[in-house]
């Protein structure tokens, strides 16, 4: 038996679990003591519902609000701009139904982590000490010096991912609830019919519902000597042989069968004769930030370091006046600049070490005017 079946399963024959968490405040100090103890506990207190009063009590509701949510569409629509073109449409949930969906997500982000692949690496939160961290670094570290990189987009990701798909997943073996739980836990997290960009709890359901992809592509991957990463819709597969591209077309399948779609335009394979990047990050010989962002950077820093911060801020921001929030404003892009560079190339970085030096000498000369 599976780890996993077998949380489902204890769960369900130990519904003392979700007894003891309605009737108290606090989970046992021994267990939150014992990190492991802590995410099974938590998992089998959200596998052990078997009713609506059951989902009423663990997302601390009445069952007159869960129906209001249930009958009532509670999102506000609209569209932001992508960072190259196009727009992004948001469904922003109500501040009530988003409070609902973030206690549901506790309970699924704690869950998941158990069931987590190693390939996985977007909206993932660390859990225990001892899990290994998931980011934009981790999901690039393992296409470091590789002689071709292959990026693949899936198409609009979490509005493909049907409220069906979400109501047969919460009645699979992961979870086994009953048609009616998985039915209302649908309803709180779908809108229009689908998983809506916008929620706090789409991010995570899609990596419930990619488990199966997941591991299909990384048993793809090991077959074919690739390394394999997913973060979010953004899978990215590396290797030192050509037969990488022999292998698009399978991985291509896969995907599909699963019921996405990929976006062509965004699909490529790079070699090393040109920049390799894996979610924002240069993989080519080791993990660095693009060198127009290190050259922005290193401008900033070296103008305010040597013309003055305010000189510096009218530079940056374009304005022939500064105030002092544009000031703290430039301070904090600068900061974070630099936090990012160490963040990406690591923080006993050379680099990374003498920028952040440098900026400790900015700074100090602003607290002695």
């Amino acid at each position: 038996m599976t780890q996993y079946t077998q949380i489902v399963a204890d769960a369900k024959e130990q519904s003392i679990k979700l007894s003891y968490y309605y009737g108290h405040a606090r989970i046992p100090k021994q267990v939150c003591a014992h990190e492991q103890y802590y995410r099974v506990f938590c998992s089998q207190i959200l596998l052990s519902i078997q009713t609506a009063g059951d989902i009423c009590n663990l997302l601390h509701t009445t069952p007159e609000e869960l129906q209001h949510v249930l009958t009532t569409p509670q999102y506000k629509e609209f569209d932001i701009p992508k960072k190259k073109k196009g727009v992004r449409h948001i469904c922003q949930p109500s501040a009530r139904l988003r409070m609902i969906q973030h206690r549901l997500l506790n309970f699924l982000q704690i869950y998941y982590s158990i069931l987590k692949p190693d390939c996985t690496h977007g909206f993932v939160r660390k859990i225990t000490k001892k899990q290994a961290p998931s980011s934009i670094v981790e999901n690039a570290k393992p296409h470091v010096n590789k002689q071709f990189v292959l990026q693949i987009d899936i198409q609009d990701f979490f509005t493909s991912i049907s409220a069906q798909s979400i109501a047969e997943m919460f009645m699979s073996e992961y979870f086994r609830f009953s048609p009616n739980v998985s039915n209302i836990l649908t309803h709180i997290v779908c809108y229009k019919k689908s998983l809506p960009m916008g929620a706090p709890t789409s991010p995570t359901l899609s990596n419930f519902i990619c488990l199966q992809l997941d591991n299909q592509l990384q048993a793809f991957a090991q077959q074919y000597d690739m390394s394999y990463t997913r973060y979010a819709d953004d899978i990215t597969f590396s290797s030192n042989n050509t037969n990488i591209y022999e292998a698009l077309e399978q991985i291509t399948s896969i995907v599909e069968s699963h019921g996405f779609t990929i976006n062509p335009s965004k699909t490529r394979i790079r070699s090393q004769a040109v920049r390799q990047m894996v979610t924002g990050i240069v993989v080519n010989k080791k993990l660095n930030v693009s060198r127009a962002f290190y050259k922005q950077t290193r401008a900033m820093l070296h103008d305010a370091h040597t013309n003055g911060i305010t000189a510096a801020a009218k530079r940056f921001l374009q304005i022939p006046t500064i105030s002092n929030s544009g000031i703290l404003f430039f301070l904090n892009v600068l900061q974070g600049n630099i936090g990012y560079i160490g963040f990406v190339r690591g923080k006993e970085d050379p680099i990374y070490l003498k920028m952040q030096q440098t900026y400790s000498e900015v700074r100090k000369k602003l607290v002695e005017l």
